[in-house]
C-alpha cells in the first residue's frame, strides 16, 4: 500500500514522475489564457494553471495594457449583461430554455418560436458614448432555422446582413453593415460587427430565407437557434467570449513589452485616477487638484505647460512608445495644462484625493471626466489554496518581469501575524518571511528577476537569478498555518504594479541546487 501511495503522489498527468512534488505552476508569460466558468463569482475569472488549481482574477472596471505588437489596447472585457437572458421582441408565444452545453459554449439557450411573427432578440443595453470604437459579437447555432438576420441601428437608419448558420456565408445585402463570421466549431458561428456603439441597438432577427430584410418568421415548435452569448468590448477584434450575469466582466491583462514585443505575462495594478480629460488626445484644460504628489505622462514630440497649482514645462522625449513621465507636488488649486504638438494616452494621475502617486502606470481612458481604474485582484483561497500548500516544506519560484514599485509584495498569504511573504523593499532587496523567520537576498535591483525560496522547519534558503550568494540562511523561526495567497499584492495592498512571468509552487523543500536551478 505504500509503495502504491508513494508512486500515485510521485506522478503527474500524463504519467510522468513528479517527484519534486510539484503542485502549483501559473505560467502567466506562456499560457496567457483564462475562463469564465460558471462555478467562479459574478465578476471572477479564472487564470489558467499547467498543474494545480486555477488563480480568481477580478478587476470592476476597464483597463488598458501592452499588445503583441506593443499597440495600447482594452484588456479583455465584455460590458454586455446578463449575455444569457436577451432582451426579447418576439410577437408570439416562444420557448426560451438553457439546453446541454458543450465544449464551445458552457450553457446556452434554445429558442424556439412557436407561432408567426417577427422575431428577435436585442441588446439595446450596449450603449455607449464611445460610438464606432467597439466590437459587437453574437455566438449562434442552427437547431432547424438556418438564418439570421443581424442588424444595428445607426443614426439615421438600421443596416445589417444575413446569415446563413449552416455555412456562415452573409447574403451580402447592405455594403455597409461589414458583419464577419467565425467558426468556433461544432456547429457554433460567432457573428461580429464593428458597429455597435451610440445610442442604437444590436439585434437578431430569426429569418425563414437569405432575404434582405428582416420577415415575418413562421413558427415550428421543432425549430429554432441554439443562442451562446453575446459581447461588446472596447477593441478592433472580437475576442475570447466572456459570459456575465449581473455587471460587465473585465478579465486579467497579459502585457507585452511595447518595443521587443515580449510577452511579460500577469500585469498587478493598484487603483488609479486619471484626471485628464479626453485623455486618447488631450487639448488645453484646468483641473482642480490636492497638495500631493501627480505623477503626469504622455507619449509624443508634444509638450505640456503647468501653470497654476505648479509650474513647470514638460516635452515630450519622441514619437510612441517612448513616453514622457513627472512626478510633481502641486499646491491645492487650478492646474492649468496647455497642451501644444503631438500628446497621446496622456494621464495625471493619483490615486484618490487625498493619496498621491509618484509613479507612472498604464494609461487610464478618459472621455469627459475623470477615470477610476480599479486594482487588480488574483488570488487562490479555500480548499483550492490547501490543495497544493504545504506548512511544514515547500519551495517557492517566482519570475517578475517588471515591477515600479519599491515596496512591492509578490505573493502573501493574507495571514495577518507572522505571514509567508515574497516581497521588494526600498533598499533593492528581496525578502522571502515566514512567521519569524526571514530570508534576504541582495543585489536585487536587476529586472527581470527570478527568485526561490526553499524551507522547512529551521532550514530556509533564497535564491536569486540561480546565485545563493548574498543570501541569507535562516535556522529558526515559526511556519505560519496559511489559509490562502494573494498574488502581487498583501491584503489588496502594497501592489507589485508590474507583471509576473510565472509562480510554481512545489510540496517539499528542494535542495538549494536544485532551487538554484529553478531560479535560473
Amino acid at each position: 500500500m505504500s509503495q502504491a501511495l508513494s508512486l500515485s503522489n510521485s506522478l503527474i498527468s500524463g504519467g510522468s514522475f513528479n517527484a519534486d512534488k510539484l503542485s502549483l505552476d501559473l505560467n502567466f508569460a506562456s499560457d496567457r489564457s483564462f475562463s469564465k466558468p460558471s462555478t467562479v463569482g459574478t465578476y471572477e475569472t479564472a487564470i489558467t494553471s499547467r498543474r494545480g488549481p486555477k488563480a480568481l482574477f477580478s478587476r470592476s472596471s476597464a483597463a488598458t495594457m501592452f499588445d503583441s505588437s506593443g499597440a495600447i489596447v482594452f484588456g479583455p472585457e465584455n460590458l454586455i449583461f446578463p449575455t444569457l437572458i436577451p432582451s426579447v421582441g418576439f410577437s408570439q408565444s416562444v420557448d426560451i430554455n438553457t439546453t446541454t452545453g458543450d465544449s464551445i459554449v458552457e450553457n446556452p439557450v434554445l429558442i424556439t418560436p412557436k407561432n408567426n411573427g417577427v422575431h428577435y432578440f436585442s441588446f439595446d443595453e450596449v450603449n455607449s458614448s464611445q460610438y464606432f470604437k467597439s466590437i459587437c459579437s453574437i455566438i449562434l447555432k442552427t437547431r432547424g432555422t438556418n438564418f439570421v438576420r443581424v442588424e444595428v441601428d445607426d443614426v439615421n437608419t438600421s443596416f445589417g446582413d444575413t446569415i446563413n448558420l449552416t455555412t456562415g456565408e452573409f447574403t451580402v445585402n447592405d455594403p455597409y453593415a461589414l458583419f464577419t463570421s467565425i467558426y468556433l466549431g461544432n456547429g457554433w458561428w460567432k457573428v461580429i460587427t464593428p458597429i455597435c456603439d451610440g445610442a442604437y441597438g444590436f439585434r437578431a432577427y430569426l429569418n425563414n430565407s437569405s432575404t434582405a430584410t428582416h420577415e415575418v418568421y413562421v413558427g415550428d415548435p421543432s425549430k429554432g437557434i441554439i443562442y451562446g452569448g453575446a459581447q461588446k468590448e472596447n477593441s478592433s477584434i472580437a475576442r475570447q467570449y466572456i459570459p456575465t450575469t449581473s455587471g460587465p466582466v473585465y478579465g486579467p491583462r497579459f502585457d507585452y513589452d511595447p518595443i521587443t514585443y515580449a510577452s511579460k505575462g500577469l500585469l498587478i495594478e493598484e487603483s488609479r485616477e486619471n484626471l485628464l480629460l479626453n485623455s486618447s488626445t488631450p487639448v488645453s484644460q484646468t483641473i482642480a487638484v490636492t497638495a500631493i504628489p501627480h505623477t503626469l505622462s504622455f507619449y509624443g514630440t508634444g509638450t505640456i505647460v503647468l501653470t497654476g497649482a505648479a509650474i513647470a514645462t514638460v516635452v515630450g522625449t519622441g514619437a510612441y512608445p517612448s513616453r514622457k513621465v513627472v512626478t510633481f507636488t502641486p499646491t491645492a488649486g487650478n492646474l492649468i495644462l496647455t497642451i501644444t504638438g503631438t500628446v497621446k494616452y496622456a494621464q495625471l494621475e493619483r490615486v484618490d484625493s487625498t493619496t498621491g502617486a509618484s509613479f507612472a502606470t498604464s494609461w487610464i481612458s478618459t472621455e469627459g471626466s475623470s477615470t477610476v481604474r480599479s486594482a487588480d485582484l488574483c488570488s487562490i483561497s479555500g480548499t483550492d489554496f490547501s490543495s497544493f500548500y504545504n506548512r511544514y516544506a515547500g519551495t517557492a519560484i517566482i519570475g517578475i518581469t517588471s515591477t515600479v514599485r519599491n515596496d512591492s509584495v509578490v505573493v502573501s498569504d493574507n495571514y495577518g501575524s507572522g505571514p509567508l511573504l515574497i516581497y521588494k523593499n526600498a533598499g533593492n532587496l528581496v525578502y522571502f518571511e515566514e512567521g519569524a523567520g526571514l530570508v534576504t537576498i541582495s543585489n536585487s535591483s536587476t529586472i527581470p528577476f527570478k527568485v526561490g525560496l526553499a524551507y522547512a522547519i529551521n532550514d530556509m534558503q533564497g535564491s536569486f537569478n540561480g546565485s545563493t550568494s548574498g543570501t541569507s540562511t535562516d535556522t529558526g523561526g515559526s511556519l505560519p498555518n496559511a489559509l490562502s495567497i494573494n498574488i502581487g499584492n498583501s491584503t489588496n495592498s502594497n501592489f507589485i504594479n508590474g507583471t509576473m512571468s510565472s509562480i510554481e509552487y512545489y510540496k517539499k523543500r528542494l535542495p538549494n541546487a536544485k532551487l538554484q536551478q529553478l531560479t535560473t
